[in-house]
C-alpha cells in the first residue's frame, strides 16, 4: 500500500476507534514516516524534541489551562457585574468590556490602558478612521490621545463593507466618533467654563465632533444677544446638515420678535447651511402661535439646487401640513414646489404621526409623476 494512502487509512481507523484527534494525527504521521523508510528514527526524535522547544507550542496548553480557569473562576462574575453596571447605557457592550478590563487591572495590579484603548477602538470606532481616549493615574495625571485606526487588525476585516457605507454627513477622516449624548453632557459642563471662549473662537474646527460640541454649547447659552453673536460667527463655518440642525437655543422662545429679522437674513445669505438653518429656525419657532402666511411665501421663494436646502424645504412644508394645514395645503394642491421637493414633502407628511389618516390619503393623490 502506498504511504500516502496508508496515512489516511490509519487516520480513519484511529478516529473510528475514538482515539483523540491529536494522537490520531500523530500516529498516522508516524506510520507514514515508517512506511516511507527513508527517514532516520534519530532524525524523527530530534525533530520531535525541537518541536517541543517551540514557545508557541508550549504556550498552547497554558492558554487552554488559563481559559479553563477563567471559564470557571472569577471572570464570569466580573463580566456579569460589569454588564449589570453599564449594559443600559449607549454602547453597553463596549462599556462592559472596558469596565471588565479595569477589574482585571485592579486584580492583576498591572497597567491595562493598552487593552482598554484597543477595546474602545474595536467597539466604538469601527465606522471611523480615528479614535481617541483619555486616561488618568496618580503618577502621570491625565493622558489623552487621538490616533489613526485605519490599519488595526479588527477594523480591516470590515473595510470592504465600510467602503460602501456613507455616513452622509462629512468625510470619515474628520470623525472621531464621540457619542451625541456625551457631547451634549460635555457642552452643559463647558458652558460655565470661563475659558470656553477660546474654543468657540478657534474656527474652523478640524473634526466633526468639535463642530457638534460647538453647536451644543451655543444651544446652552441663555443670553440672547451673546447667543446670536456666537451663531453669526459659527454659521459660515458649518459644513454639514447635522451640525446646522443641532443649533437649537432654548432662549429663542423668549425673543421671537427679535429673531425673525435674523431668520430673513440667514435665508437670504446664499450659504447652503445658513439658508437651511434659517428655514429650520422658521419651522421650529414660527409654525404655531407666531405663524403668519408670509412665512411659507418666504420659503417658497428660495431657489436652490442644493440637496440639503431642498430637503429642509420639504421638511418645513411637511411640518406645516401637520401644524398649519389650511395654510400649507394650497402650495401642494397648486404644485408650486419642484417635483422632487413636492413629492418629498408628501412623503414626510404621510410618514408623520401628526397628520390624520384622511389627509394622508388625500396627499397621496397629489404626488407628481
Amino acid at each position: 500500500m502506498a504511504p500516502v494512502v496508508l496515512i489516511f487509512v490509519v487516520l480513519g481507523l484511529c478516529l473510528a476507534l475514538g482515539i483523540p484527534v491529536a494522537f490520531a494525527i500523530g500516529m498516522s504521521a508516524l506510520t507514514f514516516l515508517l512506511a516511507a523508510g527513508d527517514v532516520s528514527p534519530m532524525v524523527m526524535v530530534q525533530r520531535m524534541v525541537d518541536g517541543a522547544r517551540s514557545y508557541t507550542m508550549m504556550a498552547l496548553p497554558m492558554f487552554i489551562y488559563a481559559g479553563s480557569l477563567m471559564a470557571f473562576g472569577s471572570t464570569p462574575r466580573l463580566m456579569r457585574l460589569a454588564n449589570m453596571l453599564v449594559s443600559r447605557v449607549p454602547g453597553g457592550l463596549g462599556a462592559a468590556t472596558l469596565v471588565t478590563c479595569g477589574f482585571f487591572g485592579a486584580v492583576s495590579r498591572r497597567d491595562v490602558v493598552l487593552d482598554v484603548f484597543f477595546g474602545t477602538d474595536y467597539h466604538s470606532h469601527l465606522g471611523t478612521r480615528n479614535a481617541g481616549m483619555a486616561v488618568w493615574n496618580t503618577e502621570t495625571g491625565c493622558q489623552r490621545q487621538i490616533h489613526s485606526i485605519k490599519n488595526t487588525p479588527f477594523r480591516t476585516k470590515f473595510e470592504d463593507d465600510l467602503a460602501g457605507f456613507s455616513v452622509g454627513v462629512v468625510d470619515r477622516e474628520k470623525i472621531i466618533g464621540v457619542r451625541t449624548p456625551a457631547l451634549r453632557k460635555l457642552a452643559k459642563e463647558l458652558r460655565k467654563d470661563p475659558d470656553i471662549g477660546e474654543f468657540l473662537q478657534d474656527l474652523p474646527h478640524t473634526f466633526f465632533d468639535e463642530n457638534q460640541l460647538h453647536a451644543f454649547i451655543i444651544s446652552e447659552i441663555k443670553d440672547y444677544d451673546k447667543c446670536i453673536c456666537e451663531i453669526e460667527q459659527f454659521l459660515p463655518y458649518v459644513d454639514n446638515w447635522a451640525t446646522s440642525d443641532s443649533i437649537s437655543p432654548k432662549v429663542f422662545k423668549k425673543h421671537r420678535g427679535e429673531l425673525l429679522p435674523r431668520v430673513y437674513a440667514w435665508i437670504g445669505s446664499g450659504r447652503t447651511y445658513s439658508v437651511r438653518y434659517g428655514v429650520f429656525t422658521l419651522m421650529n419657532h414660527f409654525l404655531e402661535e407666531d405663524f403668519s402666511p408670509e412665512y411659507p411665501e418666504l420659503v417658497i421663494r428660495i431657489e436652490s439646487d442644493e440637496y440639503y436646502i431642498n430637503m429642509m424645504i420639504a421638511w418645513y412644508f411637511a411640518t406645516a401640513l401637520a401644524k398649519q394645514y389650511d395654510a400649507a395645503i394650497p402650495y401642494i394642491e397648486k404644485g408650486i414646489l419642484d417635483r422632487w421637493t413636492h413629492n418629498k414633502t408628501i412623503q414626510k407628511a404621510v410618514e408623520s404621526r401628526r397628520v390624520t389618516a384622511e389627509r394622508k390619503e388625500y396627499l397621496k393623490t397629489l404626488r407628481k409623476k
